[in-house]
């Protein structure tokens, strides 16, 4: 399923009013599907598949001190003839600064973010059962805001449903291993949601990384979702209903050959896997 069918299945009319139960115990249904490992993934290291509840990033998220934006942009790499970051300059808590924490406390102990937390709150990761989609460059805070009134609306419960967001489940000392099973972690979870921040423009089909997730989510059939925040769905559920041709031609132009992805080698292999 392509982004733009995706978008006339989106659950965008459900009653806003509807509360979840936080401690609703998934249906026999919904957790065979959760433990069902297929002998295709079952080579998945066991730490790829894990995946942790909105509450628990949260709190891991409150831990960063203050200062940890500036602190990472300092350690920006620079280059060697012009002296100028490779990178930009981060202006907010986004993907690549939350890695960069994660990374430090990794090298402390050698665990990924959710392996530490089976030590300290087991009960806050599980194995994964949505694989979350999204770009770096993304405000850490707002995407659980997102991904929190995602479960609101489809009634999913906060504290059962593990998300799989590649910050807290990879290895940030160990990266470049850890994403050579990005494919089988979305056919293990089974379910993919996307997160579109602006539909209009939407930052996730420029990323090569997040073009090869969807590519995968649509190889292997697997169900796909789009989560926005509540300003973005209001404005997408006008379109919707008003000018579809809009949001098709917005979600439509995918161009991996221009996507881009912080390492050139990285991008010359996803652009490989995709055309074959």
């Amino acid at each position: 399923m392509n982004l733009s069918t995706a978008c006339r299945n989106l659950s965008i009319t459900c009653n806003k009013n509807q509360q979840p139960n936080h401690n609703t115990k998934l249906s026999a249904r919904q957790s065979a599907q959760i433990v069902h490992i297929t002998d295709e993934v079952s080579n998945i290291p066991k730490h790829l598949r894990d995946g942790a509840t909105i509450p628990a990033m949260r709190e891991m998220l409150k831990s960063q001190p203050k200062n940890i934006v500036e602190e990472v942009n300092k350690k920006i790499p620079r280059d060697k003839k012009t002296g100028k970051r490779k990178y930009p300059e981060n202006t907010q808590v986004n993907g690549y600064v939350n890695q960069k924490y994660l990374e430090e406390l990794t090298e402390k102990d050698g665990l990924t973010a959710c392996q530490r937390l089976r030590i300290d709150s087991p009960e806050k990761v599980g194995i994964a059962n949505v694989f979350v989609s999204w770009t770096l460059e993304s405000n850490v805070e707002k995407t659980l805001d997102t991904l929190e009134d995602y479960c609101i609306t489809n009634n999913m419960p906060l504290n059962s449903t593990y998300f799989w967001v590649c910050d807290y489940v990879i290895n940030q000392k160990n990266v470049e291993n850890d994403l050579k099973y990005l494919e089988d972690c979305i056919k293990a979870a089974g379910h993919t949601v996307a997160i579109i921040e602006e539909w209009q423009d939407p930052k996730i089909l420029a990323r090569s990384y997040c073009i090869l997730e969807l590519h995968a989510t649509q190889q292997h059939g697997i169900k796909f979702e789009i989560a926005m925040n509540k300003d973005e769905r209001t404005s997408f559920k006008e379109a919707l209903l008003k000018d579809f041709d809009s949001i098709q031609s917005s979600l439509s132009k995918v161009n991996i050959s221009t996507a881009e992805c912080r390492k050139r080698s990285e991008q010359d292999r996803i652009l490989n896997i995709i055309k074959d």
